[in-house]
């Protein structure tokens, strides 16, 4: 996941622009988050000099971390936009509703809502093989053909003419629950495009 965390009052003591010392906790359990493989964005309002003093003292100290007030490349090229409040999963901040628990709880429940990120990114594992990737693509283009000639029956139960990408994932899941694997749904999405055979209406 990708973790957005402040500096000022989150990982470090001392009233801006003071760095009085790391917070207990601070660079032990970020350096963890980073080596389980999360993407660690420091998300801070320090800019110029203030923010290079930052941006030292996390190297000297060895705290870990991918990215400074900047998106995650594969996301701002996904999105085709590198916007101004950084894209995250989860956010870190002093100043948030309740302030800032122990590092360990932060740890926690960033642990917590990784199982839950993870867990929605069941999907077939057509793509690692050849065989099921055949029978996969054959089941994809029936599910569209079925859905375009019962779009006004969908319509009629959901409010929408065609099933989404998530609908055809759940029936996937229902008629195949022994192929599938985890795999990122953006994964998935390139499967689908790259055989071109979903329309633009699957993801709106």
């Amino acid at each position: 996941m990708i973790v957005a965390i402040d500096f000022d009052g989150t990982i470090i003591h001392g009233a801006f622009p003071n760095i009085d010392g790391l917070i207990k906790g601070a660079k032990e359990y970020i350096n963890y988050l980073y080596d389980e493989g999360h993407y660690i964005i420091i998300n801070t309002c320090r800019s110029g000099e203030q923010l290079l003093n930052a941006i030292n003292y996390l190297l000297q100290q060895g705290v870990k971390f991918h990215r400074v007030n900047d998106n995650e490349p594969e996301n701002s090229a996904k999105y085709k936009s590198n916007s101004r409040k950084i894209y995250a999963h989860v956010y870190v901040d002093d100043k948030q509703v309740g302030g800032l628990p122990s590092w360990y709880d932060i740890y926690m429940h960033i642990k917590e809502k990784d199982k839950e990120y993870n867990s929605q990114k069941v999907v077939p594992n057509s793509i690692q093989h050849p065989k099921i990737a055949e029978n996969f693509l054959q089941w994809l283009e029936k599910f569209y053909h079925d859905s375009m000639k019962n779009s006004s029956e969908h319509e009629k139960k959901h409010g929408y003419p065609y099933p989404s990408l998530h609908d055809g994932y759940k029936k996937y899941l229902e008629d195949f629950p022994e192929s599938c694997n985890h795999i990122s749904i953006d994964e998935f999405e390139r499967h689908i495009h790259n055989h071109r055979i979903f329309g633009k209406h699957y993801y709106e």
